[in-house]
């Protein structure tokens, strides 16, 4: 056989029983010669099992992780992340903890996207020290974290009103060259009204454009909401109206809301009305 000739041969046969298609399926391991390019069946069949979100309950993503971790090779660290994803979807987010540590222990090395699914699961579990040790470790194997890292981590010291923490983490993030979305933006916004920081809040939003991204509804009314709670309706009304200046941002109900209450509980009726 020419070793430049790329000959599809059959290496292993897996038997696999999937309850929503096919009573017994066999998956097959082939190689491309001369291309040193490996797949697997039982890859292909539990990616596109993920990407449909046909995983609706945890015994489905163990099913399909028993199976891949019994492959010889083993699969890549990609499609042990699709079936991380798929599970954390369905809220199992300890058992993506723990799968991911059986992975290890199998000899399957991570990746950022690993990394940024696990950190996730933290966050959601409420465990953000943990989601800090995972940033730290992405930055031991030299990894390069993502704006979803940083996304992920800041809305996790949000939710727990640790809002210095978070703007440390968003000062590294950008100083990094790593540019912010909305979302990220958005996240230490409702962070700094929550604690009624409406100042700084204000700050962020109009330095939004420096990192090429735009203030939404969501940002507006996040600030015109504290505004409004803290009696400053005046000035509520001064970002109200510049957003209704801004041509890529339309005011929603929940804005006009957010007035209507402000002015009636402070006694301007005719304004509220």
């Amino acid at each position: 056989m020419h070793s430049g000739h790329k000959k599809l041969l059959p290496l292993a046969k897996v038997l696999f029983s999937d309850h929503c298609h096919l009573l017994h399926t066999k998956f097959v391991r082939y190689y491309y010669y001369g291309s040193g390019y490996n797949i697997s069946q039982l890859e292909s069949f539990v990616r596109d099992e993920c990407k449909s979100g046909r995983i609706k309950k945890l015994d489905d993503g163990l099913k399909y992780f028993d199976q891949l971790i019994l492959e010889n090779p083993l699969p890549s660290n990609d499609t042990f992340n699709h079936v991380f994803s798929s599970l954390s979807k369905i809220r199992c987010y300890s058992d993506v903890i723990m799968l991911y540590k059986k992975m290890s222990l199998a000899g399957v090395q991570p990746d950022i996207y690993t990394f940024n699914i696990l950190i996730n699961c933290c966050r959601r579990l409420g465990k953000v020290d943990h989601g800090f040790c995972l940033l730290g470790e992405i930055l031991k194997r030299g990894f390069h974290p993502d704006t979803v890292t940083f996304a992920t981590v800041i809305k996790g010291l949000c939710q727990q009103g640790n809002i210095d923490s978070a703007f440390k983490v968003f000062d590294k993030m950008t100083k990094t060259g790593i540019q912010p979305n909305a979302v990220t933006c958005n996240t230490l916004i409702h962070g700094l009204c929550k604690t009624g920081q409406v100042g700084p809040a204000l700050k962020l939003k109009n330095n939004m454009l420096k990192w090429n991204c735009r203030p939404d509804v969501f940002s507006y009314n996040a600030i015109i909401d504290t505004l409004c709670k803290g009696g400053l309706l005046d000035q509520a009304m001064v970002l109200f109206t510049e957003m209704l200046g801004d041509s890529n941002v339309v005011p929603d109900v929940v804005a006009y809301n957010i007035l209507i209450n402000g002015f009636g509980n402070s006694g301007r009726l005719m304004e509220a009305k």
